[in-house]
C-alpha cells in the first residue's frame, strides 16, 4: 500500500522532532526520493552516486543494485534532491554504505514510527515499499506535467524503479493507483 504524502511528511517530521528512527529516516528518504528497495536503501555508498552525469534532469543519476544484484540507474529528479544526496554523502565515509543499518531494522524503525502516529492500522502491510510507491506517484504526476505521452511515462517509470520499460502496465498500476486518470 502506498503510504500518502500527509503520513510520510508526519513520520519525517516526528523522527526529527523526537529525535527517533536513528539512520533509518535516510533510508525512508531515499526511497521518497529516488525509489529504491529497501536493500537498495541499506547497500548505496558514494561510489553509486554519479553526480557528474546529467541524467535527464541535469542533477545527476545514482546506481541501485538490488533484487538478484540487478543494477539500474535512477535520475535525480530536482536540486533538493541533488542537495540530499550530496549532504548524505559528505556525512559518510568513502565505501562505506551511506545508510550503515540492514533492510529489517529500516522496515523496524518505520512501522515504530506509524505505530507512535497511530498510523499503523492505516498500514497494516505496509513496509518502507509504500515509499517507493509513493516515488512512482510522484514521479508520475511530475512526467504528466512535464508533457509526457501516457506510454512514454510508463516507459519511464517502470524503468526508475527497475521493472523494465516494457513491463505490463497492470504491475504499473499497483504502484500508481492513480494512472488512469490522465
Amino acid at each position: 500500500m502506498q503510504i500518502e504524502q500527509e503520513d510520510y511528511d508526519k513520520c519525517i517530521a516526528y523522527t526529527t522532532r523526537n529525535a527517533k528512527g536513528g539512520k533509518a529516516p535516510f533510508a525512508w528518504e531515499l526511497s521518497y526520493r529516488f525509489g529504491p528497495r529497501v536493500s537498495g536503501c541499506a547497500r548505496i555508498t558514494a561510489e553509486d552516486v554519479y553526480l557528474d552525469v546529467n541524467g535527464r534532469f541535469g542533477f545527476g543519476q545514482i546506481r541501485f543494485c538490488e533484487k538478484g544484484n540487478r543494477e539500474r540507474m535512477v535520475d535525480i529528479r530536482t536540486v533538493e534532491d541533488r542537495d540530499f544526496i550530496e549532504n548524505l554523502i559528505k556525512a559518510n565515509s568513502k565505501g562505506e554504505p551511506l545508510i550503515g543499518i540492514k533492510d529489517g531494522s529500516i522496515n523496524r524503525a518505520l512501522n515504530r514510527t506509524l505505530t507512535a502516529l497511530g498510523l499503523k492500522s492505516k498500514y497494516p502491510k505496509t513496509s518502507i515499499h509504500g515509499l517507493r510507491k509513493l516515488y512512482a506517484g510522484r514521479c508520475w504526476d511530475d512526467n504528466c506535467a512535464n508533457g509526457l505521452t501516457y506510454m512514454e511515462n510508463v516507459m519511464y517509470v517502470n524503468k526508475q524503479l527497475g521493472h523494465g520499460v516494457l513491463r505490463n502496465v497492470r504491475l504499473l498500476k499497483v504502484y500508481v493507483t492513480h494512472m488512469e486518470k490522465y
